[in-house]
């Protein structure tokens, strides 16, 4: 299944930091070129990956921001097992 959503944008985070509009455009260029990063579930290694992001583009948002939008390829849900997580958190992993 194939979904866009939103990776990154220049909007301050909740560390109080921000992405500068030229990481974003660094971000895309790398994801458009030979790297195929996973999709993961907040930056957690120890969950696996959920699908791999296809493509992204940089948009400038209704406030004036910028977004890294990304085209993601998310593994078919009747792929996954559900598992427990060494935390207890309930995870997905791919049966194939």
């Amino acid at each position: 299944m194939k979904m866009k959503g939103i990776l990154a944008t220049t909007h301050l985070d909740a560390h109080g930091t921000r992405l500068a509009k030229e990481a974003l455009e660094d971000m895309a260029a790398q994801i458009n070129s030979n790297s195929v990063p996973g999709v993961g579930s907040e930056h957690d290694i120890l969950i696996p990956p959920q699908g791999k992001v296809i493509s992204a583009r940089v948009v400038r948002m209704n406030d004036g921001e910028y977004a890294l939008e990304g085209e993601q390829e998310i593994i078919s849900p009747s792929r996954l097992s559900r598992v427990i997580l060494p935390t207890g958190d309930i995870g997905y992993i791919d049966r194939y």
